[in-house]
């Protein structure tokens, strides 16, 4: 007899995925949390079985997404809660349930109090069978970790090498004023101040880890880089933008990419877990330790873009640091690192100001007050921007002034209370049309 959905089945898959494996004790070969990866053997929704690998080669790798389940990235096969429990007592992932399979699953999944009722017993020999494939499963990992570890040292990128030749060897000014000016449609007086440092324009026909860093962005039209650094400043990888006009190519999910992630397989430094403090950084957090310890602003925010926005803004006002996050959900990790690096260098809580600008949208908020949480006893604020205006890097655009931006970035907790009369003809009539006018 075949039971395909049972009631229990139903309250097990319910669970959040990332909870199971957590449970189970099922880690990431990579990564963590909903950015991690994990391997499985398992047999496709069309029948065929994929056991670590697919006809292409390519490993059975599963990505954590939004919809709490696993969804392999070559086939259609996803990974619930209850497949979790199936494959931490040894069970091979199956798409098809017989009656007689089902009780030792039930009962595993009942002892982690996700479904009621208990038929059967889930006896020695399935404990036994659980712990030998969880620690299985461990060694695999290592074993794994251990390879990827061995291949990165060996034939990995050695970014911070490559970026040290592309700012030696310097690029045109021009590259970066058509990019920021005519396709992000910054003014003159911000672009003027953008840190160089912080960017690159990759070319071929460069020597060594550049040469290597460039020819795939080259190819893909990816050209504009942006340093990622450790929290010791070091730059470890760079994300690439599309720095053309126009609508960037699709990614998987057919919208325009703006951005391409650099593997961290790819590159020697590995993920941002094996990192100097764990994290990525647009910016150099010691300048923003320094910057604090001087009672200057520092300013934290999420995206490249908007990063270069507070970054220029503060060096034409001549004082303060900004510091950016590649993701909304890396905002409040950045802001942690932060408050333990200023601890470290001893500056006094008092001292330190912050600016948490929190990225638009819901995610955007949530992650801003988890930053302002993060430093707590320090002087912060939160400073939101209204849906209608964008982004800061949007905000840019409108604005149009150098001054006001830096108002917005350094004193005013909403773009609000900045007079009505003083708003941009544009942003007055997308005010008015969200009903948004200020008081």
């Amino acid at each position: 007899m075949t039971c395909r959905s049972p009631a229990w089945w139903t309250d097990v898959r319910e669970v959040d995925v990332l909870d199971a494996l957590n449970a189970v004790g099922i880690a990431p070969s990579t990564g963590k949390g909903r950015s991690g990866r994990w391997t499985f053997g398992h047999r496709g929704k069309d029948g065929g079985t994929c056991n670590g690998l697919h006809s292409s080669g390519e490993a059975a790798i599963f990505l954590g997404t939004q919809a709490h389940v696993l969804k392999c990235r070559i086939c259609d096969a996803t990974l619930t809660a209850l497949e979790i429990v199936a494959a931490s007592i040894g069970y091979e992932v199956p798409t098809h349930w017989e009656e007689s399979r089902l009780a030792p699953v039930r009962a595993a999944a009942a002892s982690y109090g996700w479904c009621e009722g208990q038929p059967g017993t889930w006896t020695p020999a399935d404990q036994e069978r659980a712990a030998g494939a969880r620690q299985a499963r461990l060694e695999a990992i290592a074993a794994a970790d251990a390879e990827r570890a061995r291949k990165r040292a060996a034939e990995g990128i050695d970014v911070t090498a490559a970026w040290e030749t592309l700012q030696s060897q310097g690029f045109d000014p021009g590259d970066l004023r058509a990019w920021a000016c005519g396709v992000r449609g910054w003014p003159q007086g911000l672009v003027e101040h953008l840190p160089l440092a912080e960017v690159a324009f990759a070319r071929l026909g460069l020597p060594g880890a550049a040469g290597r860093l460039c020819t795939d962005a080259v190819e893909r039209g990816y050209c504009l880089l942006l340093a990622l650094r450790d929290a010791a400043g070091i730059v470890q990888s760079v994300e690439r933008r599309w720095p053309a006009a126009g609508t960037p190519p699709p990614g998987q999910d057919g919208k325009p990419r703006k951005t391409l992630a650099l593997p961290s397989d790819l590159i020697k430094a590995g993920p941002a877990g094996e990192w100097a403090g764990g994290v990525r950084i647009f910016g150099q957090l010691p300048a923003a330790v320094r910057a604090a310890a001087e009672c200057q602003p520092v300013v934290l925010l999420e995206g490249g873009p908007d990063f270069l926005v507070a970054a220029a803004t503060l060096r034409w006002a001549g004082q303060g640091e900004a510091v950016g996050a590649p993701s909304v959900g890396e905002q409040p990790k950045i802001a942690a690192a932060f408050r333990d690096a200023c601890v470290a260098a001893g500056v006094p809580p008092h001292r330190v100001r912050v600016v948490v600008v929190a990225h638009v949208g819901k995610a955007g908020e949530e992650a801003g007050a988890a930053s302002v949480r993060a430093l707590e006893g320090a002087r912060v604020k939160l400073a939101t921007l209204p849906t209608w205006a964008g982004d800061l890097a949007d905000v840019a655009k409108g604005w149009g002034r150098v001054e006001v931006l830096h108002r917005i970035v350094t004193q005013a907790p909403r773009l609000l209370p900045i007079p009505f009369e003083q708003w941009p003809e544009c942003f007055q009539a997308t005010a008015l049309r969200a009903g948004e006018k200020a008081k």
